[in-house]
């Protein structure tokens, strides 16, 4: 399969209960695209010793992927699909077999010198 690259749309986030349950994961984030299909299911671990080496690709014409994180990763992959638009999905075949969120360039300082005010 060649690298893909497409901007997600929509997301789907799934927190896990279990307290200190035998089930790996403590959640997972679907990212769609605008018809509601799927891009990639991003997994994160409890233990991260668990975790796969690398993440996987299905090969099919509109491919998706799996990615996997430790779950202390959670937090800063949800303000990234929160705040920040556009979000896409990339996902590097061959050797590294990875998937990546990325951001649009954006201009130094967008929308910090709202909270910066000088001391009155």
């Amino acid at each position: 399969m060649p690298d893909t690259y497409e901007e997600v749309k929509k997301y789907v986030v799934t927190y896990y209960a279990g307290g200190t349950s035998s089930y790996e994961f403590r959640a997972s984030i679907d990212l769609c695209r605008a018809d509601n299909t799927l891009i990639a299911v991003l997994y994160f671990y409890r233990d991260p010793a668990r975790m796969p080496a690398v993440d996987d690709q299905a090969s099919s014409s509109r491919s998706f992927a799996w990615c996997f994180f430790p779950d202390r990763d959670f937090q800063n992959v949800l303000d990234l699909l929160r705040n920040e638009k556009p979000v896409y999905f990339r996902y590097i075949t061959g050797v590294l077999n990875i998937g990546a969120l990325t951001t649009s360039k954006e201009p130094v300082g967008e929308e910090e010198h709202s909270l910066l005010r000088p001391i009155a």
